[in-house]
């Protein structure tokens, strides 16, 4: 059990790595950059104040959270080696999404805002599709381990809560919750409006998705690959990119508009909006004969199509409404102008 104690008491639940990306400061210093911070004050219309910015050290983040148990006066057993297993490798592959963004744009005419990803000849969407697939895992972890989002988790996957791996080693983390403080329970539960019975099974569902198997793979892992291989699922893939304007924050994670559509804060300056589509059920709503569904089916399942926007600011302005519209409290960005979302106050300190 070991690997699983550490020192770590201030805990993140959006990661400083992802929060760095769309800092405001021009110096990235990880004890000193800052996020610009808004409190969501009106939905419909979609309307913020601005606050003073948050140092990203101690933003989006809260004590003993994902602690089961102390260990000693300064040691820990918590969850966050599994975090690190996606935060670690997150901003390499989120730099290389960029990275390919700028290349396919380079070889683009500066008129076209539009491109279709499978007809490139020099910038193959495919080798950047695995970098796309982890940073879905990555957010997706995001929204599961957000405090703000206990009860809607645990009724999105209530077929597995008080799952536990069959693996020596996860059952011993999940026994390992009884030794749970109880002040530090109370004190969580009490901010996030839980019941301990939410927040323990909350905190065991994150050992069944997140734990580590003999194999090297995650119950996460299975899960998102899935959504690219289901033959009764076509995949696509929006990858949006802004020049100057920046894309919001949220504080819950990972955007859901509906269901099996994500959009995903990659960068200040880039969004993916990630939608699989249910083949059979697109065919019943248009009304298809049971031959030309079943031809559909055939010729669009476990397929993907990919594009990238170019500085569309009506996606934009879109993205960050329904990122107030979705938050919880506050989102966040790197400019103190947010495209499409009206700010209150300008009074505020930098």
């Amino acid at each position: 059990m070991n690997e699983f104690i550490n020192l770590t008491t201030n805990q993140h639940f959006i990661s400083q790595a992802e929060q760095r990306l769309n800092s405001c400061s021009e110096n990235l210093n990880p004890s000193t950059a800052k996020i610009h911070r808004f409190n969501i004050e009106s939905l419909d219309p979609p309307s913020v104040s601005i606050e003073k910015p948050a140092l990203i050290a101690r933003n989006l983040a809260f004590q003993e959270l994902f602690t089961l148990a102390r260990i000693g006066n300064k040691e820990r057993l918590n969850l966050e080696t599994f975090f690190g297993r996606y935060e670690g490798p997150f901003p390499e592959k989120a730099s290389n999404l960029l990275k390919w963004i700028d290349r396919v744009k380079s070889k683009s005419s500066t008129e076209q805002r539009k491109i279709d990803l499978s007809i490139l000849d020099d910038c193959d969407f495919s080798l950047i599709l695995d970098d796309v697939k982890f940073i879905f895992k990555f957010k997706f972890m995001a929204g599961l381990r957000n405090p703000h989002q206990i009860k809607r988790t645990l009724a999105n996957f209530s077929y597995a809560v008080n799952h536990c791996p069959n693996e020596i080693k996860a059952l011993e983390l999940y026994s390992s919750l009884e030794k749970k403080n109880k002040s530090e329970e109370d004190y969580i539960c009490k901010t996030y409006q839980v019941s301990p019975e939410e927040y323990r099974e909350w905190i065991r569902l994150l050992i069944f998705f997140l734990y580590v198997n003999e194999e090297d793979k995650t119950t996460l892992d299975g899960f998102i690959e899935e959504f690219f291989t289901a033959k009764e699922l076509f995949t696509s893939i929006q990858v949006h990119s802004f020049d100057s304007e920046c894309a919001l924050l949220t504080d819950t994670g990972i955007v859901i508009d509906h269901d099996l559509t994500y959009f995903m804060n990659v960068s200040k300056n880039c969004i993916i909006a990630l939608r699989h589509v249910d083949i059979a059920r697109d065919c019943d709503a248009r009304d298809f004969s049971r031959e030309r569904k079943m031809a559909f089916v055939e010729s669009c399942g476990g397929k993907l199509q990919g594009s990238l926007f170019i500085d569309d600011r009506d996606i934009l302005s879109g993205y960050n409404k329904i990122c107030v519209k979705t938050s919880f409290k506050k989102v966040f960005s790197a400019s103190d102008e947010i495209v499409g979302v009206s700010i209150i106050n300008r009074t505020a300190k930098n």
